[in-house]
Formats: structure tokens, sequence, C-alpha cells
């Protein structure tokens, strides 16, 4: 057994989510507030790397160790990722231990609401009914990435789902300015732990930005920013992808060019293989097709990259500047350059 203790930043931060809870509860006891506003437990922004995932496990013990009420905790999320992720941290902690408190299907998950279980964990696409499941108001909604797919379909079939249910979002990203549709649904911040406090205290690597635009001669110094104002307008639930692909239309063939793709393919296994440290790397790409064709243009490029390598290593060899097998025999060994696994 090996026991696992709450980070500062995590102390606080349920803690505060934690007062905020009993605080509604109160003033709506008191008729201060309506059971509308009750039901907004706010917003936990931890930015990324800070343990979310064992931030909520401590929050949901810590409500029905305090409050009881048999509460139910509905986790949900709209990546089948983040939910292995989200339940495996629960049941490695012995908090879950019904195997099946993951839905499968909206026809399970539908059984698992009325079950009364203690912890349910679903995507948000399991939500494909439109129907009240239960009244219950002893249902506590956590959504995880909360600043997504709140404001399609899915999500008002949740609400309908559990009309009285309450709700808290977890995010790593902060709200935007505007986002008011997010503020709606569960209200403001409770608890905020951004990226500069958590390089500062440890708990994340910092994360360093350079742009090589210039490099890959990239002539429009729009496209940034309309594919951020794109990406900021939506979303990205199924009721708004045209829109964003219509938003796209002429910017994605410039960003798929071929020629575009060979030059950052280059670019990428050049820096990856002369960073100076073994390590793995992650390529970002517009959609599907275009990572398909990535890694095909930077798995060619890496073979290339390896016979240049080794024909400069062979001839350093024969001329005597470079008398040493020992770089050529850890490229054959290792078949990358020394860099690492892209």
């Amino acid at each position: 057994m090996v026991k696992l203790i709450a980070r500062n930043h995590q102390f606080i931060g349920v803690n505060k989510a934690v007062d905020h809870f009993q605080s509604q509860l109160k003033r709506y006891k008191n008729s201060e507030i309506s059971a509308e506003v009750a039901r907004r437990l706010g917003v936990f922004w931890h930015t990324q790397g800070s343990g979310k995932s064992y931030s909520m496990v401590f929050l949901c013990e810590k409500i029905q160790r305090r409050f009881g009420g048999a509460y139910t905790f509905l986790l949900v999320t709209d990546r089948v990722e983040l939910d292995k992720q989200i339940y495996g941290t629960f049941a490695g902690v012995g908090a879950v231990t019904n195997k099946k408190a993951r839905a499968g299907s909206g026809n399970e998950l539908k059984g698992l609401l009325e079950s009364g279980e203690k912890y349910i964990f679903s995507l948000i696409h399991k939500f494909n009914f439109d129907q009240t499941i239960t009244e219950r108001e002893n249902i506590i909604v956590i959504s995880d990435e909360a600043h997504r797919t709140q404001g399609g379909t899915l999500a008002l079939n949740m609400r309908k789902a559990l009309p009285n249910a309450s709700f808290m979002g977890f995010t790593g990203t902060p709200l935007f300015k505007d986002d008011e549709l997010t503020r709606r649904i569960f209200g403001d911040y409770v608890s905020v732990y951004d990226f500069k406090r958590s390089v500062e205290d440890g708990a994340t690597v910092p994360l360093y930005y350079e742009n090589r635009g210039e490099k890959l001669r990239l002539d429009n110094p729009k496209i940034n920013d309309e594919i951020r104002a794109a990406i900021e307008a939506a979303e990205l639930d199924p009721d708004q992808e045209e829109k964003l692909k219509r938003l796209f239309a002429k910017d994605y063939p410039i960003l798929t060019a071929d020629k575009r793709l060979k030059s950052i393919a280059k670019d990428v296994v050049e820096h990856f293989n002369n960073r100076g440290y073994k390590g793995k790397a992650m390529f970002v790409a517009l959609d599907k097709v275009t990572a398909v064709k990535m890694f095909d243009l930077i798995s060619e490029e890496q073979a290339t990259y390896l016979e240049r390598r080794k024909r400069k290593l062979k001839k350093r060899r024969r001329t005597g500047v470079f008398d040493s097998d020992e770089g050529l025999a850890m490229v054959e060994r290792n078949g990358n350059g020394g860099g690492g696994e892209p």
C-alpha cells in the first residue's frame, strides 16, 4: 500500500471547492439564491499536468465524508483516453470497485443513473437520448475539460436527463473573457492554479514556444490569427464542425500543401535529432489526414537523415578526422541518430 497525499495546490483547491459547495447549500436553504444558481458549483481551473484527476477523487470523497446524503458523482468527459484515465485514477486508489461503473452505451448509462451508483463514468456522447432519467437532487456532475462540448445537443440531453443535478467544471484551460456559456452552466472559478504558479512550484515542467514560421517560409502572417479565432469561436462539438470547416476552407490548401508539409517534416527531424538530449516528441496536426501524411513524411525524412549521418561518419572515419566507431555504432544501434524516438 502507498499513501497518496495531496500537493499544496490540490489541498487548497479542493477545500475551496468544498467550502463553495457548502455555501451554495446554505444560501439555497436560506432562500438567498434560486435552485438553478445553487446547482452551479463553480469551475476548478488547474493547469495541465497538475493532477486534476486526483483532485477529483479528493473532492468527491471529501463531499461524501463531510455531507453524506448518498451523493452520486457523474464524471463526464469527451474523449475515450480521458475517460479511461479518470476511471483508472478512482479505481487505483480504491474509491471505485465496480468495474461496470463506466457506461459502455446510452442504455448502460441510463441503468447506472437509475441504480444510485456512487460513481459513474461516461463520455458525453453516451447521452444519445432525449428523456428525463432521474429527478434526484443529490447528483453532482463533474465535467472534465468543462470549456468544451457544453452548448451542443449532447450537453442539452444530459441536463434534460438530470434536471436537478448540480454541475462542477474541471479544466486545464482558462475560460475566455466572453465565455458566458460555461459560467452560466458552472458559475465562476472556485480555484485557480495557473501555469506560471505550477512551474514555480515544480508541479509541471516549463513550456517554451519558438516561432519557426519564418524558417518554413509561411508567407501569410494572418493564418495563425485566423486559426486561433476559428478554434476559439467553435466549441468543437458536432454542431460546430461545419462552421469550423467553412472557416478553414480557404486556408486549408495552403496549410496542407505538400511543399509546406515536406519542409515541416525536414525541420522536425533536424530539430529533434539535434536538440541535445533523448526523449519523445508529439506532433499536433490540423486533422487526421494531415497527421497520416506527416507520419509518412517524417518517417521518410528520418530515413534520409540517418543515411546522410552514416555517410558523414564513415567519411570521417576514412579520413581520420573522426577515428572512433562509437558515433556510427550509436546510430546503427539506436536507429535514430542519438536523439531519441520521434
